[in-house]
């Protein structure tokens, strides 16, 4: 479990810090009716606005997934999964075809210009794919192997099916606190040494 969690929070934080890096230099021309050019920095959450957004869902599943259990879990890991799979096929249509979703974030945006020339840096959609790769896994590894995973709290609760050696001691348990109804019959029992509890 800590294996697993440790790389869903690396995957998680580096794909929010690969998303909000340069992963363009673009060189504008026309701006404002000049027509001299001027460079632009494009970065990742320009083109892939989601994926800040799905790096801060893989960062809350770091407490999700031991807060919950059985088919709790099961729910975390599958949208963990997806939430993975989002990231890389959302980072992968991007970073394959940057160039018209530049020109298109140009014209819905602030920047004003005809696009001249487009200069790349290809890393930053690699780690974020990298990323978005390593939360996927870590869904499936959740939604697979979560269940039997312990939970936060469980060492504190009572176990399912108590042993032979220790069903006697329950249902003593459970005929004492039947027995004790009244809060003066708790008191005698603390009286006399006795747990009620």
């Amino acid at each position: 479990m800590w294996l697993t969690l440790s790389v869903l929070a690396l995957g998680a934080v580096l794909a929010l810090v690969a998303s909000g890096r340069v992963w363009a230099a673009v060189e504008l021309t026309g701006g404002l009716g000049q027509g001299t050019g001027s460079t632009v920095d494009v970065r990742g959450s320009d083109v892939v606005p989601v994926a800040p957004a799905l790096s801060l869902v893989a960062l809350a599943a770091l407490l999700a997934v031991p807060a919950t259990r059985r088919w709790g879990r099961r729910v975390v890991g599958g949208v963990l999964a997806a939430t993975g799979a989002g990231l890389t096929g959302a980072t992968l249509v991007t970073a394959l075809d940057l160039r018209p979703r530049v020109v298109r974030w140009i014209d819905l945006g602030d920047v004003s210009g005809t696009l001249d020339s487009l200069s790349p840096h290809p890393w930053w959609p690699a780690l974020t794919v990298v990323a978005g790769v390593a939360v996927m896994a870590c869904g499936l590894a959740v939604l697979l192997r979560g269940p039997r995973w312990p939970a936060m709290g469980a060492r504190y609760e009572r176990p399912v099916r108590p042993s032979a050696r220790n069903r006697s001691t329950t249902s003593e348990a459970v005929e004492s606190s039947t027995a004790l109804e009244r809060p003066a019959e708790t008191w005698d029992a603390l009286d006399r040494g006795e747990d009620p509890t």
